[in-house]
């Protein structure tokens, strides 16, 4: 609890402002006293930081505590009240932040940004709760979502298919035919393009932090998971561009390695007949130039950017 208190929490808020970074390091640790599972939330998330500060994975249940927070989250989720919502919410945000750290000190195999995403399934984001949000005088919000997470509604940019991906949804005759997957892949692809207008516009880093997390909380349809975890082509393809954008995410531990080893298992997965269409973003990716590589990931929107 200490190392939580003293260093964890000032990485995990290294963005935000001195709110968030009250509600990280004193206020949740304060309220987790009060609820178990939020408890073990912070528990396990200075666990992962440890991980990563070079303390031995094998000398730590990162699982027990993950998979023990996790299942009592759920139930607190089933049954969300005014007297818990902060805690559910804290502990979801924590779980998130050490998401992709966890797999990069426990070498999970496969893609860390479909065990990241499949966190946001089911109750996601908790802010449309008015009736959980009525405080009494003096009372606290340990942990604000509108502090953490965007919402697309803040983008007013038109849904636009990056030009590279649009090819994709109309050439397969079977892809056209099975409307479901087109549709769910077409609103992905549609709001990864508005996501993708930000770095056309200045911005601030916590911003496009926030849409990034918004994307999938907000308005990825949850059956694009299924199509990731399926590894169907088409899918991993509008994932590879996610993952581009996630380049100009600020570089601190939670995102280290992640992007480099998803686009290799990507690119793993597809296999030379697909490296074509991966091949953008995995050169944004490895570009040590972010202002040439914003501009190259623009340019993929077309007459849209243009006009931004």
């Amino acid at each position: 609890m200490h190392h939580y208190s003293v260093f964890t929490a000032k990485t995990l808020s290294g963005t935000f402002n001195e709110d968030v970074l009250k509600a990280l390091q004193v206020d949740l640790p304060s309220l987790a006293f009060e609820h178990d599972f939020l408890l073990d939330a912070v528990l396990f998330a200075a666990m992962v930081h440890l991980g990563c500060s070079g303390i031995p994975v094998k000398n730590l249940p990162f699982f027990a505590y993950r998979d023990r927070t996790l299942r009592a989250l759920r139930g607190a989720i089933g049954n969300i009240s005014s007297g818990n919502i902060h805690a559910v919410r804290g502990a979801s945000v924590l779980i998130a932040a050490v998401s992709f750290p966890t797999d990069r000190i426990t070498n999970q195999p496969g893609l860390w940004m479909s065990n990241w995403m499949a966190l946001a399934l089911g109750q996601r984001n908790f802010q449309a709760m008015p009736e959980f949000e009525q405080y009494t005088p003096g009372e606290k919000n340990p942990i604000s979502a509108r502090g953490l997470y965007g919402s697309f509604s803040d983008l007013f940019a038109p849904a636009v298919i990056p030009h590279p991906i649009q090819p994709l949804l109309n050439r397969d005759c079977n892809l056209r035919e099975n409307s479901f997957y087109h549709s769910t892949l077409s609103t992905a692809a549609g709001e990864l393009g508005r996501l993708i207008s930000i770095l056309g516009t200045p911005f601030e880093p916590v911003f496009l932090e926030k849409q990034a997390k918004a994307w999938t909380f907000d308005v990825v349809p949850p059956d694009f998971l299924s199509f990731i975890q399926q590894e169907r082509p088409e899918a991993l393809v509008i994932l590879a561009y996610y993952l581009a954008v996630l380049k100009f995410l600020p570089r601190t531990w939670i995102y280290e390695d992640c992007l480099t080893h998803d686009i290799e298992v990507v690119a793993s997965i597809l296999g030379p007949a697909w490296e074509e269409h991966i091949s953008l973003p995995w050169r944004i990716i490895q570009m040590d130039d972010n202002i040439a590589a914003a501009h190259l990931l623009v340019s993929c929107l077309g007459d849209i950017a243009g006009s931004q």
